[in-house]
């Protein structure tokens, strides 16, 4: 599936892992939770309940107008949103990489898994051909995997 085609099921099986478009149906508490957890947002910025509600929202958007690929991330096991994934921007063939793991889900090997996903489905399927990746100096576990 292309950005801007919504799909209420799977778009891409990871290992345990499904990514997901952003539906509303999962704007529930356990999604605002992964972002107002303190650990697991270390090294970014903690979003109010109100900018959390206009980034679900815009995330949709730019998903259905192809200028991004946020995905969600769900555990097959437990049925459970354990992160965000995917492309924040998607601009000539240009794309940004970021992802968000719970606290409990990290050092997995999740991360791996879903970068050499969104990688491969980046070149294949959105027609992009290079991928960023911003971190903030202080993100050693980030920093040490893209090295």
């Amino acid at each position: 599936m292309k950005s801007g085609e919504i799909t209420a099921s799977c778009i891409l099986e990871v290992g345990k892992l499904e990514l997901w478009f952003p539906l509303d149906v999962r704007d529930d508490e356990a999604y605002f939770n992964l972002y107002a957890d303190a650990e697991t947002m270390a090294f970014l910025n903690i979003p109010s309940e109100s900018d959390f509600k206009y980034r679900r929202k815009m995330n949709r958007d730019k998903f259905v107008d192809g200028s991004a690929w946020p995905v969600d991330v769900i555990h097959q096991d437990s049925g459970k949103l354990i992160g965000v994934s995917g492309f924040r921007t998607i601009e000539n063939g240009e794309a940004e990489f970021g992802i968000i793991i719970a606290k409990s889900y990290q050092r997995r090997g999740f991360l791996k898994q879903i970068w050499a996903a969104c990688l491969n489905y980046a070149a294949t399927r959105l027609d992009i051909h290079t991928i960023l990746v911003r971190t903030t100096p202080d993100n050693v576990p980030m920093k040490s995997f893209l090295d």
